[in-house]
């Protein structure tokens, strides 16, 4: 599914926006076509082994791979724990809690596009700042600081990845006063280069509310000059080019509009709320490997027990946007990493001990699409 770019320059990333009375009807439809899911069948089941034990990872935030490694960043101290790729045996932890050089005021965020040059980079997002660490010294080397800091704007970073092959970092900022937006951001200053207004076209919600509704993950396809954005609280993933503006819509196998309501004081305020029973998570993490995308899919309604839905799905995509097959693992997973040869998926999981990487492999990328 394609799109253009909509008034005023925006980044339009609806298609086919319904008129005015369809939008009102479409906050219970929506509600409606969102327990329908289970019409539609896995195409495989997938079994995991548990990588390690669960004694390191307090709060699991974001994963990902480079060489022999595992990399998860905690939102409790230590932040970064690195562990063995193929015993799972815990090497190093780093990362205090703290305003100096190698520290962090809270879980950083995992640019993952950045593991496959030559540098992991990590975002401590309210102090706006990059730090920067060789990959190739990760666990010989001491961390207590990085070999690089590149200090941000005053951003609200929603999400964060790069650099590109120009050394670019490109991150969506949710600021409510100004409305989502896509920002080039130079590797060398942090300064803002290029800022778009992205347009989500869902004009249910009151403006404010957008960014809330909206919410998403943002991974790069590097050589392709794109990134896709994979929404928390939407049946939808969008792919936009850095280098055009030109985006379009994967076939998800779900399509759905977040769950919003008006305001219980004042009705004709349309709002959003990530607590509310109704309100479904949908994508929290992605991946992307040499050929193909990888989206990590919940399904399961806020209001619902944990029990309720204990396995994630894992939608995969070719790049032309198509759904190449899915995935059903064993487990709830909070994040997501595959191998650049599609053959081993690491997630992170919740487990009786407590916080736990598994291992699942993907053997076949083949499978029956389905739209």
């Amino acid at each position: 599914m394609k799109y253009v770019l909509g008034v005023a320059g925006a980044l339009s990333l609806w298609s086919c926006a319904p008129a005015p009375a369809e939008r009102a009807a479409g906050i219970e439809v929506s509600a409606t076509v969102l327990d329908a899911r289970t019409s539609v069948p896995a195409a495989d089941s997938l079994v995991s082994r548990a990588l390690g034990s669960a004694e390191v990872i307090d709060r699991p935030w974001m994963i990902g791979l480079v060489g022999d490694l595992v990399v998860v960043t905690d939102l409790d101290p230590p932040h970064i724990h690195l562990l063995d790729r193929g015993t799972g045996q815990h090497l190093k932890s780093f990362g205090a809690a703290g305003e100096g050089p190698g520290e962090f005021s809270n879980g950083p965020s995992l640019l993952r596009a950045g593991l496959l040059r030559d540098t992991m980079w990590l975002l401590d997002g309210p102090r706006r700042r990059l730090t920067g660490y060789p990959v190739g010294s990760l666990v010989r080397a001491d961390p207590s600081a990085g070999t690089r800091i590149v200090n941000l704007p005053a951003l609200m970073v929603q999400s964060i990845d790069g650099p590109d092959a120009e050394g670019r970092f490109f991150a969506t900022s949710d600021d409510p006063r100004d409305g989502m937006r896509l920002m080039h951001l130079s590797g060398q200053t942090g300064a803002v280069v290029k800022s778009v207004p992205i347009d989500v076209g869902d004009l249910r919600l009151s403006p404010e509310f957008v960014p809330g509704a909206y919410s998403h993950r943002a991974c790069m396809r590097g050589e392709a000059k794109g990134l896709y954005l994979v929404y928390r609280y939407a049946g939808r993933i969008d792919w936009i080019s850095t280098e055009s503006d030109h985006v379009e819509g994967l076939a998800v196998p779900f399509r759905w509009l977040p769950f919003v309501s008006p305001d219980t004081i004042n009705p004709k305020l349309i709002t959003f709320g990530a607590s509310r029973p109704m309100a479904r998570r949908a994508y929290s993490d992605c991946s992307v490997t040499a050929d193909r995308f990888y989206a990590l899919y919940s399904g399961r309604l806020r209001g619902e027990p944990k029990n309720a839905s204990p396995r994630s799905e894992v939608h995969v995509f070719d790049f032309a946007g198509n759904l190449h097959r899915v995935v059903v693992l064993d487990h709830a997973a909070s994040g997501l990493a595959v191998t650049q040869d599609n053959n081993t998926l690491y997630s992170v999981a919740e487990e009786p001990g407590g916080f736990v990487v598994r291992v699942s492999s993907l053997g076949t990328t083949g499978g029956t699409a389905r739209r």
